[in-house]
């Protein structure tokens, strides 16, 4: 009948590596993935190490040279270039207060170029300007915005009063804040 049949006997059984690969092949995988980790970490540390370790290169620098003199020697230019007097009179006063809120900028540390006039005064109503520096300021940047919006057509002396103004403000500001800064020391 078809009931269980007796053990004929233990044999032994031909296995292969390819049955062990059949069975395990996870194991070999994740070994060889795991070293490969293991030496990609190694490598990006190592790289981050050479990084920092890597000494930055100096550039030597010429010595900064001080706002004022830069302001001044600007003006100059433009004072000897005259271009007001070929008709570009806007761009002639662009041109100066350019210059003069590249200054403002450096010294008194405010984003003058991303200011309207009014602003700048405002901001630089508690700085220490005197008076007459105040009153060179506000004439400067007003007729440079009267002529920049409103199309004003000021004659060659007042060209060149907006320069020699704004000469004269760069000058006492900055002989102001060195004898400020001598007595501060």
């Amino acid at each position: 009948t078809g009931g269980l049949k007796a053990p004929s006997g233990i044999y032994d059984v031909e296995v292969g590596y390819q049955d062990y690969l059949e069975a395990y092949w996870y194991y070999p995988v994740g070994a060889l993935s795991l070293a490969g980790l293991i030496v990609a970490i190694i490598l990006l540390v190592r790289a981050q190490r050479k990084k920092k370790d890597a000494r930055p290169v100096v550039i030597q620098q010429e010595p900064t040279r001080p706002a004022n003199e830069i302001a001044q020697e600007r003006l100059l230019e433009i004072q000897l270039e005259k271009i007001y007097s070929k008709g570009k009179i806007k761009e002639y006063h662009t041109e100066i207060t350019d210059v003069l809120r590249d200054y403002l900028e450096v010294i008194y540390e405010i984003p003058a170029h991303e200011l309207t006039s009014n602003e700048i005064l405002t901001r630089l109503r508690y700085v220490g300007l005197t008076d007459q520096e105040s009153l060179q300021l506000r004439v400067v940047l007003n007729r440079a915005d009267m002529v920049k919006f409103a199309k004003d057509r000021p004659d060659n002396n007042e060209n060149e009063e907006a320069i020699n103004q704004t000469l004269g403000f760069v000058t006492t500001t900055a002989e102001r804040m060195l004898t400020d800064k001598e007595i501060n020391e």
